[in-house]
Parts: C-alpha cells; sequence; structure tokens
C-alpha cells in the first residue's frame, strides 16, 4: 500500500479563479485573469482527479480511490497522481484547502 512520507499529505482543491467545462470524456480548464491564457485540456484520467478534487482531497485519498477504481497498484499511480497535482498547483489551478 502507497505511504505518505516524502511530503505532507495535505488536502487539495479546485482554485477558485479557474473556469472549467467538463465533457464527460475531457475537462477544459481556464484559469480567469487579466493576462490571456491558454485552456488546459485534461485527459480522462486528469479528468478523473479534477473531479476528485471538487471535494477537496489529499494525494493518499486520491491515489487510494484511483488505484481501487481502474484495479491498479496505489505505488504504481502515486509518483504519477503526486506530479500531477503539483503540476496543477504550479500553475495556479489548484490550492491547498
Amino acid at each position: 500500500m502507497y505511504q505518505v512520507s516524502s511530503f505532507v499529505d495535505s488536502s487539495y482543491c479546485t482554485a477558485p479563479n479557474v473556469a472549467w467545462v467538463d465533457s464527460g470524456r475531457v475537462v477544459v480548464l481556464l484559469l480567469d485573469s487579466t493576462a490571456p491564457s491558454a485552456p488546459f485540456v485534461l485527459n480522462p484520467s486528469g479528468g478523473e482527479i479534477w473531479r476528485r478534487l471538487q471535494r477537496n482531497a489529499t494525494i493518499s485519498d486520491l491515489v487510494r480511490e484511483l488505484a481501487l477504481e481502474y484495479s491498479v497498484s496505489e505505488d504504481a499511480i502515486a509518483p504519477s497522481v503526486r506530479s500531477f497535482v503539483t503540476e496543477l498547483q504550479h500553475g495556479g489551478l489548484v490550492t491547498e484547502a
């Protein structure tokens, strides 16, 4: 089972200044700011993470839920989930709750 060790397992949520549309297959995000920005298009797995972040989630929550849903080991997906949430955070799309 995946263990939280090298980072604080904070709770994350979507940033309030992000407009988004969920087509059911992909999620499109647009950072609402005065500077123009390109939309972020999330693939189906990125969309699954985004939807779960609507209710605030820790990395451990995300890893556990996705591993169960897709029948994969937590250890196999944990690095990708952590990396993706970090990328969203650096892009200003999610914040610590």
